[in-house]
């Protein structure tokens, strides 16, 4: 996104770069985000970036971030919105959640065990939408976050509050 442009180009993304450790979400950064002046809520608490977004998946890109979670850990709507997705019904993903933010802003939560909302649900920053799991194509428990603008991924870490110490739901 560049302030000011009207014009939507399709550019090829540049491979990202394979990271060679996950980052530390424990450090502190200004809270921001590109859109406004709220950043959204980690959808859990505690946890540490197991995968980055970009990082290739076969012949794909990781389109989200990949979140360390225990068995039935609640997820939680990381801003206030309402549920337009609450099934297993997309391939790869399990039990999934997507909450419409309003302004083409759109987040996605993945694997997980429990489903706790319906579509049509309004929900509020922190309300739990389900609980972790391992269901689709994951290998451990976690939780796979997306943030989609317009409906094209976008990497998390951007829209992400860093205060993690003082999450709260």
């Amino acid at each position: 996104f560049i302030p000011g442009v009207a014009e939507r180009l399709d550019v090829p993304a540049y491979p990202a770069p394979v990271p060679t450790a996950p980052p530390d979400v424990t450090r502190r950064r200004p809270a921001t985000a590109p859109d406004g002046p709220t950043p959204l809520a980690w959808p859990l608490t505690g946890t540490r970036v197991l995968s980055s977004y970009g990082v290739p998946r076969g012949s794909r890109l990781h389109k989200g971030i990949d979140l360390d979670g225990d068995r039935g850990q609640p997820v939680y709507a990381a801003e206030a919105g309402v549920v337009l997705y609450a099934a297993a019904t997309m391939r790869g993903y399990g039990k999934t959640v997507i909450v419409d933010h309003g302004e083409g802003l759109t987040t996605l939560y993945a694997h997980n065990s429990t489903l706790l909302v319906r579509v049509g649900d309004r929900v509020e920053r922190g309300t739990t939408l389900a609980r972790v799991g391992r269901p689709g194509n994951a290998s451990g428990h976690h939780c796979h976050f997306e943030v989609r603008r317009d409906d094209v991924p976008v990497d998390p870490m951007r829209y992400l509050s860093w205060d993690v110490a003082s999450r709260t739901p």
